[in-house]
């Protein structure tokens, strides 16, 4: 998993003795939580007792579950002199996170747990709706999932509100979250980041908040 998506990573290995030509891959969700950024991968040729890697980047839906990817590839048999379609065992993956507990940080012990771990953001577009009410709105729905919050930070004039969140789930894993609104009068736009350890539990703490906030005024709808 990166930040900007989970990377499917797929070897095609050719065992035989004659080539495998036009390999084509491609992954299925039968649940629907992620959206690849390609239809598919080509592979023009795989040589004998060879293999080939590919990587298929895989969009979150930001919904709350758990799913197996199917991964399939079509070639071109040269044995058989037609195509056929090989399947891979499919992949398990999940976007859930336990209830968690708020844990109270200071501003610089926040900084620190945060400064070495990888980070998923959700940006929006424009939203029509006051930046405060967008940011109450934005806190209230992250913190849900079992969050302390730090003292928000607001600048009213162009307006900037800031506010960072910290929780611990039961195995004592952290993690945190920073909700960030800029704008004026009844336009605004926000930033969210979280941070954990563990990719898999940064895209469930990502795709729970997602939903929480969506739930309360429709956020996916203007998310980038």
């Amino acid at each position: 998993m990166e930040p900007n998506g989970i990377v499917a990573e797929v070897t095609v290995m050719n065992d035989s003795e004659i080539p495998a030509g036009n390999v084509r891959i491609t992954v299925v969700d039968p649940k629907d939580l992620v959206i690849p950024e390609s239809d598919s991968i080509y592979i023009e040729m795989v040589d004998p007792g060879s293999s080939e890697k590919a990587k298929l980047l895989l969009k979150p839906r930001y919904s709350v579950g758990t799913t197996e990817l199917s991964v399939k590839a079509r070639l071109f048999d040269f044995n058989v002199k037609e195509e056929v379609t090989v399947k891979a065992k499919p992949l398990p993956l999940s976007f859930k996170i336990p209830k968690l507990t708020p844990q109270k940080k200071s501003e610089d012990d926040w900084r620190i747990f945060i400064s070495r771990l990888p980070v998923a953001e959700v940006e929006t577009v424009e939203v029509d709706m006051p930046p405060q009410k967008l940011f109450d709105q934005l806190s209230q729905s992250v913190s849900k999932v079992g969050m302390f919050s730090l003292e928000p930070q607001v600048t009213p004039s162009l307006y900037r509100g800031m506010v960072r969140l910290f929780g611990s789930d039961p195995n004592g894993v952290g993690y945190a979250t920073e909700v960030q609104v800029i704008g004026s009068m009844n336009q605004s736009k926000a930033l969210l980041r979280f941070w954990c350890s563990d990719p898999a539990r940064l895209y469930g703490l990502t795709a729970t908040s997602v939903v929480l906030a969506d739930r309360a005024f429709g956020l996916k709808k203007y998310v980038k």
